[in-house]
């Protein structure tokens, strides 16, 4: 799921290069780390709380306005939103619910189910498989993308059975 992720070349522009015990490693800035924290705990409905902690960390890292830039993509918001659920960080709070983050009805809901997911100590998998559950399946795994090829995708490995 490429989402709001960046592309390579961008990812390799502003790397960074930590060395370790004498070696220097390539590794995502902190803000494209960020987003692909938020995109995986999307991607797992928040059902992890490594996810929150890595998102709060992460998000505690940032400059403002790295947050402030990140707060555009809707998956970014969302994650946010559940991880100050959990974590009560006012870092979070200003993403989630800054002014160019206006939640829709739709994040509510997202935020909700994701939050009592955490509440709850329930599996999915425990119960009966519906097509409601398939398209809210379908329909998170599509949504963190705007790129129609990223839609296809979800939709081709959602309907065709391996």
């Amino acid at each position: 799921m490429r989402g709001p992720l960046p592309t390579f070349n961008d990812a390799w522009d502003q790397r960074e290069t930590p060395q370790t015990r004498g070696c220097r490693i390539a590794t995502l800035c902190r803000a494209h780390t960020f987003q692909h924290a938020c995109v995986h705990a999307a991607m797992d409905r928040w059902n992890s709380l490594r996810h929150m902690i890595v998102t709060e960390r992460l998000a505690s890292q940032l400059p403002g306005a790295s947050l402030a830039a990140l707060s555009r993509h809707s998956v970014v918001r969302r994650s946010c939103a559940v991880t100050f659920d959990l974590t009560g960080s006012e870092t979070l709070l200003s993403v989630a619910q800054g002014p160019a983050a206006r939640i829709s009805q739709r994040t509510r809901t997202t935020v909700r189910q994701a939050w009592l997911s955490q509440a709850l100590p329930t599996s999915r998998e425990a119960s009966a498989w519906t097509l409601k559950e398939r398209l809210d399946d379908v329909w998170r795994l599509a949504t963190p993308s705007p790129d129609f090829r990223d839609w296809l995708r979800v939709v081709s490995f959602s309907v065709l059975w391996p």
